[in-house]
């Protein structure tokens, strides 16, 4: 699916914005999250807060 649409004129040029859903991804955002945890160590910190009653047997 594409949609395009126009932004603005520029003198006698339309400037054009394609969205086409075939060409993103969604595990761009994994790349992303995987940086900051490594650099911030959220998980870690967060988990001295949730308690885990999950029995390891």
């Amino acid at each position: 699916m594409s949609n395009k649409d126009t932004v603005f004129y520029r003198g006698n040029q339309s400037i054009l914005i394609d969205f086409s859903a075939s060409e993103i991804s969604s595990d761009g955002s994994l790349i992303l999250l995987e940086k900051i945890e490594r650099e911030h160590k959220l998980i870690k910190k967060f988990s001295k807060y949730i308690p885990d009653e999950r029995d390891s047997r």
